[in-house]
């Protein structure tokens, strides 16, 4: 398995609160980054990049102030999910702002990301892509990813149908990158079974 020493390191448990839209602001990502696990904001949510910075400089300096408090808390990563449907330009625009707060980790969906990926890869920052099915997954590790988000049966949003006791291990035996298990994770003992089955990460 592949999971950056250094996130593994920022996390009491192996979990990314996904992205949602409509539901993830900061007081999400907030709370996720303080209990330890990777905490997300969604680009779908502001209505513009000022609202995005907005929202990256209210988590920055929320936790920075929690830090200062507990010196000895894991605080966990910050994700940020935007959709591969801008130009150039703005996908430039868009990870440098994210680069300015210590964003850590973007995550692609619904879309190819082979044009974004080299732009993430540039920033120093980690790439996750969403994908149903293995095809989908076959292309993000085409473009280079770091992480492929296996959303099978169970899963929220653009949701999979595949078994995750079929995915992930066939993902796996294909992919020595980060793998998450998204769908229907919702205790401990899944995110331990998403482990064994292969995967590094659980998505909330």
């Amino acid at each position: 398995m592949s999971l950056s020493p250094e996130i593994r390191s920022q996390l009491t448990l192996p979990a990314i609160c996904a992205p949602m839209f409509l539901c993830s602001g900061v007081d999400l990502a907030v709370a996720c980054c303080q209990a330890g696990i990777v905490g997300s904001l969604t680009r779908n949510n502001s209505r513009d990049l000022q609202a995005l910075a907005a929202d990256l400089s209210a988590v920055a300096e929320q936790l920075s102030r929690f830090a200062d408090a507990n010196p000895a808390a894991i605080i966990g990563p910050l994700a940020v999910n935007i959709e591969p449907k801008y130009s150039n330009t703005e996908l430039r625009e868009h990870i440098d702002l994210c680069k300015r707060y210590s964003v850590q980790i973007i995550i692609t969906s619904v879309g190819n990301p082979s044009g974004i990926a080299p732009l993430i890869k540039d920033s120093g920052m980690l790439h996750y892509h969403d994908a149903t099915t293995l095809r989908f997954a076959e292309k993000a590790i085409a473009a280079g990813v770091d992480g492929i988000i296996a959303i099978g049966s169970g899963g929220g949003g653009h949701a999979g149908t595949l078994s995750h006791l079929a995915f992930i291990p066939a993902l796996r035996q294909m992919f020595d990158g980060t793998i998450i298990f998204a769908g229907a994770v919702s205790s401990g003992a899944i995110i331990r079974a998403a482990e064994i089955l292969g995967a590094d990460l659980a998505y909330l």
